[in-house]
């Protein structure tokens, strides 16, 4: 039977929103003699899990793919927290989806903001002139400063030693082996960049000052933290400029958000492009590849190497 393209994009739709709305509603169902977690992001439920190991159950609340900026929970999953013996989230203005949730439970000590206190002066310099260019907040994304990663990881070793002293150790243990692997990844990306002849990079979406302050590096932004936020046609004619001056020959896009800006000013700029991943989730594809926190930010740090022109 002959179906007309139009019917068939039709169709391909109403199966994707299907197909979205049931990866949205998976609930996980608690097992016995380990602790129900839910995290809101993947390097969160990353560490979690490698934390905890099989003591813990973890359950990240945003679905493979879907971008966590724009994430909406559903009533069922709202319920499902109910359940929870903890909930592990960013803070710093990242999960506005959350907070209304977190406000009216009645037991806020299963709540742990992983990035209390970690904000840094320099991401609190740069809030004002985030606010005044897209009117949002500071960037949340300090799992890109590998130090940082570590103590988000501390935070979540000590939540869980406090709702399980009985195996204390066993988490304590764990979170030993994760911080010798953050220790590497940041000796790996300091070398890198003691190596550098160059110290810009520009990137479509501006995730990165804590990983650029971290090094002594500095992102040029095609847009502004949020990745729906795009500049106007004097500011995209100005980056351009920028990157003609700096002799800049790459353009980082990112995996989880299609970066219609950067691809203006690859065709003007004749940049190459190259992935330089924020981390905010995984793709399916990517999970079942085998990808983690540690090889993504390898593939970072290998991307950055060439835009970066380290020897």
């Amino acid at each position: 039977m002959f179906i007309s393209r139009k019917v068939w994009y039709m169709l391909l739709l109403i199966s994707m929103i299907i197909i979205s709305g049931c990866q949205t509603a998976q609930i996980p169902t608690k097992q016995p003699g380990k602790l129900l977690i839910y995290t809101s992001i993947y390097p969160i439920e990353y560490f979690a899990k490698r934390i905890g190991g099989n003591q813990v159950q973890v359950h990240n609340l945003v679905p493979p793919g879907v971008e966590p900026h724009d994430f909406e929970l559903l009533p069922k999953q709202r319920a499902a927290l109910q359940e929870a013996d903890l909930i592990l989230y960013n803070g710093g203005g990242f999960e506005n989806w959350l907070e209304k949730v977190k406000q009216s439970d009645s037991n806020q000590k299963r709540w742990v903001e992983v990035s209390k206190g970690l904000l840094t002066i320099a991401e609190r310099e740069g809030a004002e002139h985030e606010k005044e260019e897209h009117g949002h907040g500071v960037d949340p994304h300090i799992w890109l400063d590998p130090a940082l990663a570590k103590k988000q990881a501390e935070q979540i070793t000590q939540a869980l030693m406090k709702v399980d002293e009985k195996h204390k150790d066993t988490y304590q243990k764990n979170m030993d082996q994760l911080a010798k692997q953050f220790d590497q990844l940041d000796q790996s990306f300091q070398q890198m960049v003691n190596r550098a002849g160059k110290k810009e990079f520009v990137v479509s979406h501006s995730a990165f000052a804590y990983l650029a302050k971290k090094y002594g590096l500095e992102q040029i932004a095609v847009s502004g933290i949020s990745p729906v936020d795009e500049p106007s046609a004097k500011e995209l004619t100005s980056i351009v400029q920028t990157m003609q001056a700096h002799q800049l020959k790459y353009i980082f896009f990112e995996t989880l958000v299609h970066p219609k800006v950067a691809q203006t000013i690859q065709r003007e700029a004749h940049a190459t492009v190259l992935t330089l991943n924020p981390l905010e989730g995984l793709t399916k594809k990517e999970m079942d590849q085998g990808s983690d926190y540690f090889t993504v930010m390898e593939q970072n740090r290998q991307n950055l190497a060439k835009a970066l022109e380290s020897q």
